[in-house]
C-alpha cells in the first residue's frame, strides 16, 4: 500500500486531533486545527464539513454555513454537508431551503433515519403534514427505537388522537425523559376527560422541565375541570411566574378566581387577559360579568367593548 503524499499526511494528523477536540468539547481548539488543515489542502469536503459542525455548536451559524456550502463546491453530493446545511437553515426559519438539502442529501443516503427525520421536521413546519407523516414512517422503518420520530408522528396524527397517543406512549417508552411528550400526551387524554391519568403526565412533564409553562397551565386546566379551583389557581400561577405575557392562562386564572368568590383578583386577571389580547370577545365578557358583581357599574367600559366585537 503506497504511503500517503506528505501534505495528505499532514492534514490527516491535523484533522484527528480535530476531531477529538470536537468531541471532548474544546471547541476553539478544534477550529483552530481544521483551520490549520485547510490551509494545508484547502480541497478537503470532509474537513470543511467537520469545521462547520464545530462552529455550529458555537452558536456561528452564519460561518458553519458557509463552510458547508464551501464543502459542498468541493463535493456538490456530501450528504453531511446538505444535512448539516438543512439544520442551520431551519434554526434560522429557511424551512423551504432546509427541505431542499435535506432531499439532496436522502437522494444521496435514502437510508438515513436522521435525514428522513429531519426532512419531515422541515416539511411539517411548511405545513405540508401528509408529507411530513411519509418521512417520519419512514425514520421509524429504519429506527424503530427513535423516540423523537414518535414524538413527531405524534404531532403530526393530531386529528387521528388514537395514534397519536399511540406515538407519544412509544416515544415515553423508549425515553420517558421527553417533556413535550408528556404534555402533548396530557392534552391528548383531557380532551377525552381522561383528566387523571393527563395530570400524571402534566406533573412529569414539570419534574423533568419546571419551566414548561405550558405544562403548569393544562395542569391547571385538568384541575379546574376536576371543580379542584384552589390547585389551579396555584397551577396558573406558576404558568404566569414563567410566561406572563399569556393572555388564556390570565383568562384561565381569572375564572378560577371568580368561581372561589375572589371576585377583585378574578377582575384584575380578566383586565391583564383583554390587555393582552384585546380582540377577544370572551375575554371581555367575563370582565364585563366579573365586574358586575363588585362595585363597578355594569354600565362600564367592559360591557361596551364586549358589544362593540361580539360577532352577531
Amino acid at each position: 500500500m503506497n504511503a500517503p503524499s506528505p501534505s495528505i499526511r499532514t492534514t490527516s494528523r491535523r484533522k484527528k486531533p480535530g476531531t477529538v477536540l470536537h468531541a471532548t468539547g474544546r471547541l476553539e481548539k478544534a477550529v483552530a486545527h481544521y483551520e490549520q488543515a485547510l490551509t494545508i489542502k484547502p480541497s478537503l469536503a470532509e474537513v470543511r464539513v467537520n469545521l462547520g459542525n464545530v462552529l455550529h455548536a458555537l452558536h456561528r451559524s452564519q460561518e458553519a454555513m458557509a463552510r458547508y456550502r464551501q464543502a459542498l463546491v468541493a463535493n456538490p453530493d456530501d450528504p453531511k454537508a446538505h444535512n448539516n446545511l438543512g439544520i442551520c437553515l431551519a434554526a434560522l426559519g429557511h424551512h423551504e431551503e432546509a427541505a431542499a438539502h435535506y432531499r439532496q442529501a436522502v437522494a444521496v443516503t435514502p437510508n438515513s433515519a436522521d435525514v428522513h427525520a429531519n426532512l419531515g421536521n422541515a416539511l411539517h413546519a411548511l405545513g405540508r403534514v401528509e408529507d411530513a407523516i411519509l418521512h417520519y414512517e419512514r425514520t421509524l422503518a429504519l429506527a424503530p427505537e427513535n423516540a423523537a420520530a414518535h414524538n413527531n408522528l405524534a404531532l403530526s396524527s393530531l386529528d387521528r388522537h388514537d395514534e397519536a397517543i399511540e406515538h407519544y406512549n412509544r416515544a415515553l417508552a423508549i425515553n420517558p425523559a421527553l417533556p413535550e411528550s408528556h404534555n402533548n400526551l396530557g392534552t391528548l387524554l383531557a380532551s377525552r376527560k381522561r383528566f387523571d391519568e393527563a395530570m400524571l403526565h402534566y406533573e412529569q412533564a414539570i419534574a423533568i422541565r419546571p419551566d414548561l409553562a405550558e405544562a403548569h397551565g393544562n395542569l391547571g386546566n385538568a384541575l379546574f375541570a376536576l371543580n379542584r379551583p384552589n390547585e389551579a389557581v396555584r397551577r396558573y400561577e406558576a404558568a404566569l411566574a414563567i410566561n406572563p405575557e399569556q393572555a388564556q392562562l390570565h383568562h384561565a386564572l381569572g375564572m378560577s378566581l371568580q368561581v372561589l368568590g375572589r371576585l377583585e383578583e378574578a377582575g384584575q386577571a380578566f383586565e391583564r387577559a383583554v390587555a393582552l389580547a384585546p380582540g377577544k370577545a370572551d375575554f371581555y365578557l367575563a370582565l364585563a360579568h366579573s365586574r358586575s358583581f363588585t362595585p363597578r357599574t355594569r354600565g362600564s367600559r367592559p360591557w361596551r367593548s364586549w358589544l362593540r366585537i361580539w360577532p352577531r
